[in-house]
């Protein structure tokens, strides 16, 4: 199962290019921007709602905030390893990778948010159309963060998808 995702050439997404260069050329700056930013969030729900409103539709809530920005927080090496994943971001790693997907004969199941500005519904058409058995479920109104945004949605669509173990 894929929810809105990097796909093709989009890897970073246009809008995050810069931050994955910044990382590269200063990680520790990078880090330093990031607990800043989670620091932030926690503090004001209105900076937490403006750094999630790319990527959510919904107002995250306090609780969750602080599950995804606490463990970069308490320890410089969670917030380290995800400027380290962003450094290592290049477009070329996904067109390699994409190459593989006509030849994967399994089911694959596609939940994508229609309101994403990072990863629009034309990136799923696309990926569906190249998977040989591809399921496409749009989730009207969610954004990047789908399982978030509809958690329902995302959870019926999986136990549609999969079959039923017989019963013993």
């Amino acid at each position: 199962m894929l929810t809105n995702c990097e796909s093709y050439e989009h890897f970073p997404p246009e809008s995050l290019r810069i931050a994955a260069r910044m990382c590269r050329l200063l990680p520790r700056l990078a880090a330093e921007g990031l607990r800043l930013q989670a620091r932030r969030g926690l503090r004001s729900p209105e900076a937490r709602r403006k750094g999630t409103a790319s990527v959510a539709a919904t107002d995250i809530g306090d609780a969750r905030a602080a599950s995804f920005a606490g463990p970069g927080l308490r320890d410089r090496r969670v917030s380290g390893d995800l400027v380290a994943a962003m450094a290592g971001c290049r477009p070329q790693l996904m067109l390699d990778a994409a190459r593989e997907i006509p030849r994967f004969d399994r089911p694959v199941l596609l939940v994508w948010g229609t309101e994403c500005g990072f990863f629009p519904l034309a990136h799923a058409e696309r990926l569906a159309a190249d998977f040989p058995r591809a399921t496409l479920i749009t989730v009207p109104g969610a954004r990047t963060w789908v399982p978030v945004d509809n958690p329902a949605a995302v959870a019926t669509a999986l136990a549609d998808f999969v079959p039923a173990a017989p019963v013993r």
